[in-house]
């Protein structure tokens, strides 16, 4: 929610029109956060907000910039789309979110934003370069090596002494 909010609060600092923007919150959102939102996506005409989505891997596909919290799957699915996107990590209650949205802003694959009470602001400052496509640094894909299931089979093959696994042809 906090996230939701700073962005719907960002996007009202800036012109209408700037952007196209979809907020998906998620199924398991409280009803009352929910209507928050809505309101606040209700007074913008390039802002629609669905609950949940079954298609988030498509919808990824084509945004142009993803703003997302940290979590390990939804940064897997961003940086296997190659999709510019600023991340903010959750604060609390572990640090994991704060480390991988470091890392990968170290090496420019994503924005990093902690989150704050000037969130929106700083989200707001924010925006526009991302969309304009500047990058916080040189982006270093080959850093991150998005192949694991190849590299599991050509771990398990060495391990059982083969030179490669054969897989059968499935029609």
């Amino acid at each position: 929610f906090f996230l939701m909010e700073a962005y719907l609060r960002a996007l009202a600092q800036l012109p209408v029109g700037l952007t196209r923007s979809l907020v998906v919150t998620g199924p398991l959102m409280a009803g009352e956060q929910f209507e928050a939102l809505s309101r606040l996506a209700t007074r913008r005409q390039d802002v629609a907000i669905l609950p949940y989505t079954t298609d988030l891997p498509v919808l990824l596909a084509e945004a142009d910039l993803v703003v997302s919290m940290g979590g390990y799957n939804t940064s897997v699915e961003i940086l296997a789309a190659r999709k510019p996107a600023i991340i903010v990590p959750r604060a609390a209650p572990r640090a994991e979110q704060r480390m991988r949205a470091s890392l990968l802003a170290r090496l420019g694959l994503v924005w990093a934003a902690e989150p704050g009470e000037d969130l929106a602001e700083r989200l707001a400052a924010l925006l526009p370069e991302a969309l304009a496509g500047r990058r916080p640094c040189p982006p270093q894909w080959q850093a991150v090596d998005l192949d694991g299931a190849r590299r599991v089979g050509d771990l398990l093959a060495a391990k059982v002494g083969l030179s490669q696994i054969c897989a059968p042809e499935f029609a």
